[in-house]
């Protein structure tokens, strides 16, 4: 990356070639959760894992991890996190 950050995309599974979900949202939540994790990591690394787990009717989910060395989350902050309209961080 060009701040220098370290970044990397991991799967821990197996990923199936078709999910059931909302596209338009799953691609936003993903762009905003890897973007934060870019914009508040000064040094380090930002990772975005992905893992399937069985569930226990038969079917799986899809799990997506953002991991990064920044400055993280407060409770309140993490609480708010998936809000509508809710911003984490209001200095912006």
């Amino acid at each position: 990356m060009q701040n220098g950050l370290k970044w990397d995309v991991r799967f821990d599974s197996s990923i199936p070639n078709g999910i059931e979900s909302d596209p338009t949202r799953l691609r936003q939540i993903l762009i905003n959760l890897v973007g934060n994790g870019i914009k508040f990591t000064e040094t380090g690394a930002v990772l975005l894992k992905c893992r399937t787990e069985a569930s226990s009717d038969g079917t799986s989910m899809l799990y997506f991890d953002v991991i990064d060395s920044g400055i993280g989350m407060n409770e309140t902050q993490i609480r708010l996190l998936f809000q509508p309209f809710a911003q984490a961080d209001t200095s912006m």
